[in-house]
């Protein structure tokens, strides 16, 4: 069921989740937890945060320095997307790229019964995520401490310093190699094999840092078999005329080509709750327009129903 929450506890315009409420003490709490994420003892601090959204009781761990991001949960407008296709699709939640769990608080806050499936190959991660499950008593979750390719093999994870780097990918020249601080093993392993129990599937979503088109290759049977609407992030080619343009660029093309043979249709999601249906992704180099909705062709017309239609030129 859809959770009961106030237009200022899931502000667009904001852009994050209020997890504190509102008034004195609430700002006075998200004050304090700030400056505990500052310190340089945040590591060694364990505990857990009582937050809430709307009707729905939420506690997020704070555990070795990790969680204070899941205070500030954001991407409040796909909270609001998810939140109106799992109340028109039956099914599982898939997550591919957990990071720290906010998709699957936001998944959670809005049907707490809803199964949901995550792959998160960074242990770190995993680790905190699991903990997250346990505090909360989420229910129906399996977390799986691997990622997702179009292959079984050991991976080499490229991340910054942090680790628990959201932007870390295992697409070897993604990005700069001076990007990177760190490399770490991690394994991989086709999502068919790994997905083959789970009868029916709801929405995939998708968050791989360049990584979408071996996730999506291993995925292609059980697209064919549970036609699930996959929201994915696509960061830009910026550049054609550049070695990584080339490279990112045919690696998009590519994807798209898999999910068009597979009968999928792509549209935009902006952050104004609106899509725009696009035949193609087109070179350029604005981070705030590389988030996707692949939707098969027979499903097209319930899913333009649930969001507001815009094209192109009105979009920009």
């Amino acid at each position: 069921m859809k959770p009961e929450t106030r237009t200022e506890d899931r502000d667009p315009h904001a852009g994050r989740i209020n997890v504190f409420g509102h008034g004195m003490l609430a700002s006075l709490k998200a004050r304090v937890l700030q400056g505990a994420a500052r310190s340089p003892l945040s590591w060694r601090m364990n505990f857990s945060v009582a937050a809430r959204v709307g009707e729905r009781s939420l506690k997020i761990p704070i555990m070795l320095g990790r969680g204070y991001q899941n205070l500030q949960i954001g991407e409040a407008w796909l909270y609001k997307a998810f939140a109106k296709v799992l109340a028109a699709r039956a099914g599982a939640f898939v997550d591919v790229g957990v990071n720290l769990g906010q998709t699957l608080i936001k998944v959670k806050l809005i049907d707490p019964k809803r199964q949901y499936v995550g792959f998160e190959p960074n242990p770190q991660c995993a680790q905190y995520v699991s903990e997250l499950i346990g505090v909360n008593g989420f229910e129906d979750c399996r977390l799986v401490p691997v990622g997702l390719s179009d292959s079984a093999r050991v991976a080499v994870l490229y991340a910054k310093a942090d680790a628990v780097d959201p932007s870390a990918s295992i697409v070897p020249g993604f990005r700069a190699v001076d990007r990177y601080a760190r490399q770490q093993h991690v394994p991989v392993f086709p999502g068919d094999s790994l997905l083959a129990d789970v009868d029916r599937i709801a929405l995939l979503k998708i968050d791989v840092e360049g990584g979408e088109l071996e996730v999506i290759s291993g995925l292609v049977e059980t697209l064919r078999r549970s036609s699930p609407f996959v929201f994915c992030e696509i960061l830009p080619v910026f550049d054609e005329s550049t070695e990584n343009g080339r490279f990112r660029k045919q690696r998009q093309d590519r994807l798209l080509a898999t999910l068009h043979a597979l009968g999928y249709i792509v549209f935009r999601m902006q952050q104004d709750e609106s899509v725009v249906e696009l035949a193609d992704i087109s070179t350029h180099a604005d981070l705030a327009l590389t988030n996707y909705a692949f939707v098969p062709s027979a499903q097209a017309d319930m899913f333009r129903g649930l969001f507001t239609l815009k094209t192109q030129s009105a979009a920009a």
